[in-house]
C-alpha cells in the first residue's frame, strides 16, 4: 500500500484534536514521545535506607526492637544512621553526641508520642521534685547520713542504708505519684528529635 501524503495543514488539525481531547503528548509520524520515568519519593528513599539500617546493623536491630521508635524515626525524617546512636550497657537507652552535646535516648520504653506541652509538664514535676529533696535534705540527721544527690536529684547509694531507706522510699514514691521519671524521659526525646540529623528531601 503507498504512502498516504497530508498537508501540513490537516497535520495541525489532527493534532489540535488530540491535545482537545486531553493528549498533551507531543506526537510526530513516528508515534508518541516516550513519558520519562517519575523522580524517585526522595521520603521512601529515606526510609528505605532507614529501614535497612535497622535489619542490618548490630546497632540498628537493638533499636529496633521497639517498633514505635522505628516509626518515629521514620516520621520525623531522622537519618538514623548519622544519628550515629550509641546503645547503653542495659539495652534500653541509647547516646547521641552532636556538637559537644550527649543526648540522652530512651527508645525502649518510648510508645511513639512528646506531648506538645511537654516542656511546661516536666518543669512542673522538676519543681515539685527538687523541692520536695531540698526539703528532707533540710533535716540535719538526714544531711548528715548523706541520703541524697541533691545536684542529681536522687537517692545516694553512699549513704547510711539503714537510717536512710525510709527516706529514700518517701522520696521515690513521691518521684513516682509526679511522673517526673516519664516525662524526663520524653523531654530527653524531645531534644533528640530536635537535634538528630535529617534526610534532605528538598
Amino acid at each position: 500500500m503507498g504512502k498516504i501524503l497530508i498537508s501540513e495543514e490537516e497535520k495541525r488539525r489532527i493534532l489540535g484534536m488530540h491535545v482537545d481531547k486531553g493528549y498533551s503528548s507531543l506526537m510526530n509520524e513516528q508515534g508518541v514521545k516516550p513519558t520519562p520515568p517519575a523522580p524517585v519519593d526522595k521520603v521512601q528513599r529515606a526510609t528505605e535506607i532507614n529501614n535497612e539500617y535497622f535489619r542490618s546493623n548490630p546497632v540498628g536491630q537493638k533499636l529496633a526492637k521497639n517498633p514505635a521508635f522505628v516509626d518515629f524515626i521514620n516520621k520525623n525524617n531522622i537519618n538514623i544512621q548519622q544519628a550515629n546512636l550509641q546503645v547503653e550497657a542495659n539495652n534500653s537507652q541509647a547516646i547521641m553526641q552532636r556538637n559537644g552535646k550527649n543526648y540522652l535516648v530512651n527508645f525502649l520504653s518510648f510508645d511513639g508520642n512528646i506531648p506538645s506541652d511537654i516542656s511546661q509538664k516536666y518543669q512542673g514535676a522538676y519543681k515539685s521534685v527538687s523541692s520536695k529533696i531540698n526539703e528532707l535534705n533540710s533535716n540535719p540527721q538526714i544531711k548528715e547520713n548523706l541520703c541524697f544527690d541533691v545536684t542529681l536529684m536522687k537517692e545516694n547509694p553512699k549513704g547510711n542504708q539503714q537510717f536512710c531507706r525510709t527516706y529514700w522510699k518517701d522520696f521515690n514514691d513521691f518521684v513516682k505519684n509526679t511522673d517526673y521519671e516519664r516525662l524526663n524521659s520524653l523531654r530527653q526525646m524531645q531534644d533528640f528529635l530536635v537535634a538528630a540529623p535529617k534526610w534532605k528531601v528538598a
